[in-house]
Formats: structure tokens, sequence, C-alpha cells
């Protein structure tokens, strides 16, 4: 944990989250992949994080579902310690 920043990315599965996520993982971030629906595709951007050695885990959580937000959060916190 450590001083690394952790960022949690939306939409990160593909597009410009998978960019933004994996911009971000290859540059020091521990890195939180959220996805909807598509864990296939989300376990990708996962891998190729930890290929360029970052740090990454993906979280499951629909952001229009407050319930979800607070799952995924609280998971991040665990994760990561912040």
């Amino acid at each position: 944990m450590g001083d690394r920043k952790v960022i949690l990315v939306t939409g990160a599965s593909r597009g410009i989250g998978r960019a933004l996520a994996v911009a971000a993982g290859s540059s020091g971030y521990d890195t939180v992949i959220n996805y909807r629906s598509s864990e296939t595709e989300a376990t990708k951007t996962v891998e190729i994080i930890q290929a360029a050695g970052g740090r990454a885990l993906p979280m499951r959580g629909d952001v229009s579902e407050p319930e979800d937000v607070i799952r995924v959060v609280n998971g991040v916190v665990r994760a990561f310690g912040r």
C-alpha cells in the first residue's frame, strides 16, 4: 500500500475507461476496474495492467445503484487501505 495512489475507474472494461485504467495502472496507481456486466473484459483490463507491472483488481457494480456504489467503495478501501 504505502504512498501509492488509488484510482477507481468506472466503465473500465472497454473503450475510454479501459484506456484510462491502463494508463493509470501502468503509471503506478493501484487501479480498481469497475464493470457492470463484462467480467471477461474487466479481467482482460486487469491482465494488461499487471503485464505492465501495475496492480489492479476488477470489481463489479452498477454505479446507478447506490448500494453497489457503497459496496464498491468499501471494497476499494478493504483492498487498498483507502
